[in-house]
């Protein structure tokens, strides 16, 4: 497989995912203004945050309201982190790959594309307008995923597609813990403090797809270190850190050549593994997660160099 066809269908996949990612994590923001309680402000910095995005919209636009922080995040075509820039790259890669991807794959990007640029207008100022969007956005990038994973032969394509969606994937929840872990910091309070927590850790659980899974799979309330144990360690949530490391050992295994990306990915899941992350300092856990992002970013370059950048 050429390594310019191959690292396009890699960056395909981790625009996808982060497109979806980010459509879910703004329906979850959404979610939590309903639950809140009457008179307590929601903080649009925080989704900045998250998303990498404060500095580049502060430049842009100085003060945080709810309509300038959506139409950054979903339809600016300058921010190169907004959703319809990740769907433009992502129908770009596909465009240069479609002789390698299922017809209905492109087809399924391209009307995204198209969804995006005719309802994002007019949809930005209405929260049920632009919830809607938001939700037909992550519908169709799972769509896209299903035509992905159930026509894809499993070859070396295969594991480009699924490699990029599972960093991708870890590196999106890290990033919603490290900033709601320091503002829920002390965890699980008691009484107006406790249903407070709860809500927020209900919408970290949203943001990700995860919460009606948690509730089948630990059968209690949600619990800040138990949500926190959850999506980092855990091996059961498609959206833990702990899975994602597991599915990108998989794809590594189906590739040649290997032996670098596995053992930096051999590390972190030792260091994930053998952590305790019971009642760390808001400081301790942005250390901890800061490390685990550096150590994503250093298997991203260890696989563009082992297969993109590679020298005979």
């Amino acid at each position: 497989m050429l390594s310019r066809l191959a690292e396009n269908i890699y960056w395909l996949a981790r625009y996808l995912e982060r497109t979806e990612d980010t459509a879910r994590l703004l329906l979850a923001s959404a979610q939590i203004q309903m639950d809140l309680p009457s008179g307590m402000p929601m903080s649009w910095h925080s989704l900045l945050e998250i998303l990498g995005a404060s500095e580049p919209y502060r430049a842009r636009h100085g003060s945080e309201n709810e309509r300038a922080v959506m139409r950054f995040l979903i339809s600016d075509p300058a921010y190169s982190g907004s959703i319809a820039a990740s769907v433009r790259s992502a129908r770009e890669n596909a465009r240069v790959t479609r002789d390698q991807l299922p017809r209905e794959a492109w087809e399924a990007i391209n009307g995204l594309h198209y969804l995006l640029q005719e309802q994002a207008p007019n949809a930005i100022a209405s929260r049920w307008r632009r919830n809607d969007l938001l939700a037909a956005i992550a519908a169709q990038c799972q769509r896209i995923q299903g035509v992905l994973h159930g026509s894809v032969s499993r070859g070396p394509r295969y594991q480009f597609i699924a490699l990029g969606r599972y960093l991708e994937r870890a590196d999106m929840t890290t990033r919603i813990l490290d900033v709601r872990y320091a503002s829920l910091f002390p965890m699980d309070g008691d009484g107006n403090d406790s249903y407070y927590s709860s809500v927020c850790w209900i919408s970290v659980l949203r943001s990700l797809s995860a919460y009606e899974m948690y509730r089948q799979d630990l059968h209690g309330l949600v619990r800040g270190r138990d949500v926190v144990h959850y999506l980092l360690q855990g091996e059961r949530s498609p959206r833990a850190v702990g899975f994602a490391l597991a599915r990108i050992r998989q794809c590594l295994e189906g590739l040649p050549n290997h032996q670098q990306p596995a053992a930096r990915l051999e590390a972190l899941q030792a260091v994930l593994a053998t952590a305790s992350l019971v009642d760390l300092s808001p400081d301790a856990m942005h250390e901890f997660i800061d490390g685990l992002q550096q150590g994503f970013a250093a298997l991203h370059g260890d696989v563009v160099q082992t297969y993109f950048r590679f020298t005979p």
